[in-house]
């Protein structure tokens, strides 16, 4: 009779990495629209005016903290269950002020699909962290926010972003004659899914060697 014991040798889990892209998604004509009470869906974001009077606006808005806005949504339903190592938002800052840096609060909170105007950001969130933003290529963490959302088992993860700084702005036109993803708006998650694995592997040596020398005797009684 050969005894076993329960081993970890090896594990189930695997990881990979998920790019979402987020395109603006506004669908009205023209640069910007003053209804409000529009809705979009799908993975993106839309741009968010309030400088004398409240507007959807074709860009990605960080500029000033009481000129314009950005409202994203990202539909994560593949990561239900999966372990979140890194999140990175990426974007590029095409127009604007090229004076110096911007700083940007991001905050993370559950979404329904259907993204709306929403100047302030939710008093329900996952928290907010704020960034150091600046023309060019940007690439901001915010695993802690998604992972958040994630472990919570939402379907869709919003993200609303303003700028803190008033003497500065910068912004990435999605409309006119620019392609809808020129702000080239990316979440990059690297993360894990499975449980670790265990399989019946050879008890301790001292109970091996008992066995063996069991068999031995049975074998020396059969001659």
């Amino acid at each position: 009779m050969t005894a076993y014991a329960s081993l970890a040798i090896g594990s189930a889990a695997h990881a990979a990495v998920m790019v979402y892209e987020l395109p603006f998604i506004g669908t009205w004509d023209g640069y910007s629209t003053e209804d409000t009470s529009l809705t979009f869906s799908g993975t993106g974001y839309v741009g968010m005016y309030a400088d004398g009077g409240s507007e959807f606006a074709a860009l990605f808005g960080l500029e000033t903290s009481n000129f314009s806005r950005t409202h994203a949504q990202v539909g994560i339903g593949g990561l239900t269950g999966a372990s979140i190592s890194s999140a990175i938002l990426s974007f590029d800052i095409l127009d604007g002020d090229e004076a110096g840096q911007q700083s940007v609060q991001v905050t993370g909170y559950s979404g329904t699909g259907a993204l709306g105007y929403q100047w302030d950001a939710p008093g329900v969130s996952y928290g907010d962290e704020i960034f150091n933003v600046a023309p060019g290529s940007n690439a901001l963490d915010i695993t802690g926010l998604l992972a958040a959302s994630v472990g919570a088992g939402d379907d869709w993860f919003n993200l609303h972003l303003q700028g803190l700084i008033d003497q500065t702005y910068i912004y990435t036109y999605a409309g006119n004659s620019y392609s809808d993803d020129r702000a080239n708006v990316r979440l990059t998650v690297t993360y894990e899914t499975g449980q670790p694995s265990t399989v019946p592997a050879p008890a301790p040596l001292g109970l091996l060697l008992v066995g063996l020398a069991g068999m031995g005797i049975l074998h020396r009684r059969s001659r």
